[in-house]
């Protein structure tokens, strides 16, 4: 009996925001949908109940309560989520028995595209194949207890906070039909970078496929015009 027991794992895995095949770090829909499967380690065990909280920091903005279902996805109805914020969410699940399973974390961040007040710069006449250099000092006189980075190079960008990289990601932002829709980063920025008094926000960037007019396009392109093709354009926002 004590090594049965000993045996026993019942727990949410696979959790997922709005049905993505992968974890997502950031989303802008304040109402997403949380998803998950269940594992249970006994046969003819499934799901009964289930429960989500969900914490901003130390806030609690949401508890489903435990909720008969055996559908594994509840879309959110809590409170308004804060812009830039990590927003924790918890799982935790009923077997056929009552048995609870472990209570299981996920996080990811929201971003209000609304906020970000920022805008576009660049710079005409750039000679192809040629990265730009932006940076920005600011003062800090007291103490920074938390941060959060916007950023869209079009075509890709590199982003740094005094001298520091800010995303462990390369080639970013996804390329995508920039007439369309634009992706952007949003990155936590640990307080510890940052010193009192001046700081420099440096970013390079390229071309990409923002201004692609290699040799190897000028056959396929001969004289369309490209709506997504222009000049490199950066937007950032600290």
């Amino acid at each position: 009996s004590s090594m049965m027991q000993d045996k026993f794992c019942f727990k949410p895995i696979n959790l997922r925001l709005d049905r993505g095949n992968s974890k997502i770090a950031v989303t802008e829909n304040p109402t997403p949908v949380f998803s998950w499967g269940a594992f249970h380690s006994e046969n003819n065990q499934y799901q009964t109940e289930a429960k989500v909280e969900v914490y901003c920091e130390e806030n609690l903005l949401y508890n489903s309560g435990w909720i008969v279902k055996k559908e594994q996805e509840l879309i959110y109805s809590g409170k308004p989520f804060t812009n830039g914020k990590r927003i924790d969410w918890f799982v935790s699940l009923r077997d056929v028995e009552g048995r609870e399973s472990t209570r299981v974390k996920e996080s990811f961040i929201y971003s209000d595209p609304d906020e970000i007040k920022a805008y576009w710069i660049g710079k005409e006449n750039i000679a192809q194949r040629t990265a730009i250099y932006f940076s920005k000092k600011f003062n800090i006189n007291k103490k920074v207890k938390r941060a959060v980075f916007n950023v869209c190079g079009l075509g890709l960008h590199k982003a740094y906070i005094n001298g520091l990289n800010t995303d462990v990601a390369v080639l970013q932002p996804p390329v995508s039909s920039y007439d369309k829709i634009i992706y952007y980063t949003v990155n936590e920025i640990s307080p510890d970078i940052f010193k009192m008094g001046e700081n420099v926000i440096s970013v390079i960037l390229a071309d990409g496929w923002r201004a692609n007019y290699g040799f190897w396009c000028e056959p396929l392109l001969k004289d369309r015009d490209v709506p997504f093709m222009g000049n490199p354009q950066l937007l950032a926002q600290l």
